[in-house]
């Protein structure tokens, strides 16, 4: 697999589709209502194998200081086929956790620091790959 990362904000409406839905986003269901968000979107970075969109970070700024680049645990655990009890039996880290982490309703940014490198061992991934970052 050879992986290129690209700094683009034009995308055919069934790649975005495609992305969105194989992680089970309702968003999926309007690829061009989502290629239309992603050209108005200040800053978008795509990750391709070859023709293939397989990544997807949209930065959320406010074009002076501050910005927000989103990483989605559930597309890492989706790409390494695992599902959800399967990370959480490989990583030592609870069901429930890993759920919360997905559903934002727990702040991966706060989870502790072996917690995210079990989750990262597993997924074969960095542990900034998991955090949601805040750039100034």
């Amino acid at each position: 697999m050879s992986i290129a990362y690209i700094d683009t904000k034009k995308f055919q409406p069934n790649d975005l589709q495609d992305l969105f839905l194989s992680v089970e986003w309702e968003s999926g269901k309007y690829p061009d209502k989502l290629a239309i968000a992603m050209e108005s979107s200040n800053t978008v970075f795509s990750a391709w194998d070859n023709e293939k969109l397989i990544g997807l970070c949209n930065a959320l700024d406010d074009g002076i200081m501050t910005a927000y680049i989103h990483f989605y645990l559930k597309k890492l655990r989706k790409t390494a086929g695992l599902s959800q009890s399967q990370l959480a039996k490989e990583a030592g880290v609870s069901l429930r956790s890993i759920q919360m982490y997905e559903q934002r309703s727990k702040d991966v940014n706060k989870a502790q620091a072996i917690t995210l490198a079990k989750i990262a061992r597993v997924l074969g991934c960095d542990i900034e790959d998991l955090l949601e970052t805040e750039i100034i």
